[in-house]
Formats: structure tokens, sequence, C-alpha cells
């Protein structure tokens, strides 16, 4: 895996001159059937909406089984409008660049996390794999592939980010998730 250090942060580049989102964004701009396809594919997953459920196991052909779950404080938080933007933030970045990177906001006392916003993925890249081969922060910087200075924050695990919530001690800072095609 190729890396670049940046801020005294090993970076896992994403593209070879680690500028693969700056690539794809000078190809939809000004691209009009490009725009519209991926603004109608947005409208389309946004659409959709959110039904809450629970992962109970596995099918035998591998699917997830799963159940609704039926609590009304969690469908009114869901049926919330900065929801709505939050799922088409989301849903552009996956369109666009195959990653979209979700952030956990804190409380202000840092207790609980109370919100989720998107943070646009130009401004992220991963840091550097363990010798396991996962990342464990995520790296911002708005200026990629240039700027040197970056903000290091915790990547939540995709296999089980609850755990690792209910593990943190520290709730002061954002952590994130990613969601990937």
């Amino acid at each position: 895996l190729d890396n670049e250090t940046k801020d005294g942060k090993k970076v896992l580049l994403w593209g070879s001159s680690n500028d693969f989102p700056v690539i794809c964004e000078n190809s939809i701009i000004g691209n009009s059937v490009l725009e519209q396809s991926l603004s109608m594919r947005v409208d389309v997953l946004v659409g959709q909406g959110v039904v809450p459920v629970r992962v109970v196991g596995f099918n035998p052909d591998g699917s997830e089984a799963i159940e609704l779950i039926d609590d009304a404080e969690l469908i009114a938080l869901l049926n919330k409008p900065w929801v709505a933007r939050y799922l088409a933030e989301a849903a552009r970045d996956l369109t666009k660049f195959g990653n979209a990177f979700v952030q956990f906001r804190p409380d202000l006392g840092g207790q609980k996390f109370l919100k989720l916003s998107v943070t646009n993925a130009m401004h992220v890249r991963l840091e550097y794999p363990d010798t396991d081969g996962i990342s464990r922060n995520v790296l911002l910087n708005g200026l990629w592939p240039e700027g040197n200075t970056v903000n290091s924050y915790p990547l939540l695990s995709e296999h089980d980010a609850e755990e690792e919530i209910a593990m943190l001690a520290d709730f002061s800072k954002p952590v994130f998730f990613q969601i990937k095609n």
C-alpha cells in the first residue's frame, strides 16, 4: 500500500497521488448528464427513507435476518429533517466517491453522542493501516492532497461499531464511521 506522511501521521493514499476524490469531482462538474444522473440516484436513495431494524442472525443463504424495531422515539428521530439531510449527504459521497464518512457528534458535556453529520469525503483520508490491516483513524484536511495539517479522529469498526461506542470512555470529540460501496 502506498502512503505519505502529513503532520507526522502516515496517510493511506486515495489514488496514486492521493487525489482520487478531486479527479472524480472534476469529472462530474460540468458534465450535466452525469451530474443529473448522480442527483437522481441520491434522490432515489434518500426517498426510500429509513426503517429501524436489528440484525438478529443470518439466513442459510448468508443474508442478514432482521427484525423491525418498534420504538416510537427512534421512529420520531428518523423522521427529523436533519436525518434526511444526513442521508442525502452520505448518499452523495457514496455515489460520487464510493465512500461516505459519518461523524458521531457528542453533546457539549461529552456524555453521549447527540447527532450524526457527514464530513465531505473530499476532505477525509484514512490513516495507514496497522499490521492487522485496519485503519484506526480518519484524517481531516480541507486541502487534500495539498496542505500539511491534519486532524485525527477515531474510526469505528465496520464490524462492531456499537460495541466500540459502548467501550468509549471519552465522548468529548467526534468519532467516525465509514460507509463503503
